[in-house]
């Protein structure tokens, strides 16, 4: 007789009577106060959510507040004076706030004066114009309070975040001077504060279309959460906004483990206690039979299963022995171990590449620079980055087109790989179209004769570029920076440094090296 019989044969009946017992005990007492916690505690996890997100509107809502009703805005309306600007509209304010712009619009919607991220210019234009063209609509919610609002660029524009007011006297009173709107893009970044703020990990959504949401709530006219239960495993916590017209323009979702699933394991446990009382002559008899007719022939098996996990050696394999059923088990097992073994060696490989260009990516290359950090602080030896940014990316894409783009990044990495020798250096996609490069041991001679070499490479390949300010090639700026740590953990600061050094290659005039 076969493995799989002697188990069906000593299992059908106790499993028949045990199980029957036990389903119907839990579906009557246990699943069901189960489910309702659950559910109970997501909705919370939600709601805690919607007024993080409730908060950081509130905190722009506060400086709208005190800049709206400022006489000095009120005044600046009128005669548009260079002091207030100067005092007041400069770029470290948007960054001090949290800011992407800030728009003075008169009070017929026009737009009279604005204070602009440089990376957001077009988007900010955009979306000006639509706020003059929903004039009527914003002046509602403006001088109702209420504030903010949500609105895109343009079809394949950024999403903003926006609140807007009514540019008074300090005393508040009607009417208008006009209506001072503080924007924010509402993408990744923002939505990291927000996760910073709850202490959940959320994710920005914008491509909806095609969605089906359950148990939506709608926490107000522009924001909308539902709870979705999509597997055994997960619910997904959706939290929708919409703009002025009702269309939804985007999503933030929070996906958790049913941390519950884990406590209906426990009861399970307590469960057996019902199977135990109603079958345990059947399992006594069942425990001897097993133990000498299979699991003798099994624990073999099992045993060398903790072997490779205690050892972590996805090189051990099972003997190919015993029944007929665990000879089968046993090869397959060690096929699919030949298998695993293979893809975890592909994985590590593939986590530490980057996808487009080949070359290690920002992960691997942050985790190696702590080591090599810390490496030079002990042994009291220099370290250098290199900082490399193309210039002009983003024209050259504009103009060629991301595939051509994304062909200009490969032949940039290749180059920057293949100017490099030593064993301990490393080059890195750094984000975009930003490489780095760590030197150990290496002076400032060194880097600066290296970084020059790359940037020389790079200009004697002669990729036209088309759109470039500086050449008619493709070119490349690079920010140097070298030191001997003296502490492990100010290892950010050299990183800070050589893009420091970057902005300055940039500001001289790009194609050249520069030095912090």
């Amino acid at each position: 007789m076969t493995l799989k019989n002697k188990t069906i044969l000593i299992f059908l009946f106790a499993f028949t009577i045990a199980f029957s017992s036990l389903g119907i005990y839990m579906h009557k007492k246990i699943f069901h106060a189960f489910n309702h916690l659950e559910n109970d505690h997501f909705m919370k996890v939600g709601h805690q959510i919607v007024k993080s997100i409730d908060n950081r509107v509130n905190y722009y809502k506060a400086f709208l507040n005190d800049w709206a009703s400022w006489d000095d805005t009120y005044y600046f309306m009128n005669d548009l004076n260079i002091k207030y600007i100067r005092s007041n509209i400069y770029d470290s304010v948007l960054r001090d706030i949290g800011l992407t712009s800030i728009l003075y619009f008169d009070s017929n919607m026009f737009l009279k004066y604005q204070l602009t991220d440089d990376e957001y210019t077009a988007d900010v234009q955009k979306l000006a114009q639509k706020i003059q063209a929903s004039s009527p609509t914003l002046k509602e919610i403006a001088n109702s309070r209420k504030m903010d609002f949500y609105m895109k660029s343009d079809n394949n524009g950024s999403n903003f975040l926006s609140v807007i007011a009514p540019i008074t006297k300090s005393d508040s009173k009607f009417p208008a001077n006009g209506y001072l709107v503080m924007t924010i893009v509402f993408d990744q970044k923002l939505v990291d504060k927000l996760s910073e703020l709850t202490g959940y990990r959320l994710e920005y959504h914008t491509d909806i279309s095609g969605q089906e949401k359950k148990n939506i709530t709608h926490i107000s006219k522009e924001i909308a959460y539902s709870l979705n239960y999509s597997n055994r495993n997960s619910v997904y916590h959706d939290i929708s906004f919409y703009d002025i017209t009702g269309d939804k323009l985007l999503e933030i979702r929070l996906e958790q483990d049913r941390a519950f699933n884990t406590h209906m394991n426990n009861v399970l446990k307590d469960s057996i206690i019902v199977l135990v009382l109603s079958g345990v002559l059947t399992i006594i008899l069942m425990s001897f039979i097993i133990d000498r007719f299979v699991l003798s022939e099994l624990r073999q098996k099992v045993e060398r299963f903790k072997k490779i996990e205690l050892n972590n050696d996805l090189s051990v394999r099972l003997s190919e022995t015993g029944s007929f059923e665990l000879k089968e088990l046993a090869v397959a097992a060690n096929r699919a171990m030949d298998k695993i073994e293979n893809l975890n060696k592909e994985i590590v490989k593939l986590s530490n590449i980057d996808a487009l260009t080949q070359i290690y990516n920002r992960k691997f290359f942050d985790e190696q620079y702590i080591k090599q950090y810390k490496s030079s602080a002990r042994n009291n030896s220099s370290i250098a980055i290199l900082m490399i940014d193309i210039d002009y990316f983003k024209s050259y894409n504009d103009a060629h087109g991301h595939v051509e783009g994304d062909a200009c990044l490969k032949e940039v990495a290749s180059i920057i790989k293949n100017s490099i020798s030593r064993p301990d250096d490393i080059a890195a996609r750094y984000g975009g179209e930003e490489f780095i490069i760590m030197l150990p041991f290496t002076h400032a001679d060194g880097a600066i004769h290296i970084a020059e070499t790359i940037r020389k490479n790079i200009a004697d390949s002669k990729k036209p570029h088309g759109a470039s300010q500086v050449s008619e090639y493709i070119t490349i700026s690079i920010g140097v920076a070298i030191e001997v740590p003296e502490d492990s953990s100010s290892s950010i600061n050299l990183i800070s440094k050589a893009d420091k050094a970057l902005y300055q290659a940039k500001r001289y005039g790009r194609n050249r090296v520069e030095t912090f």
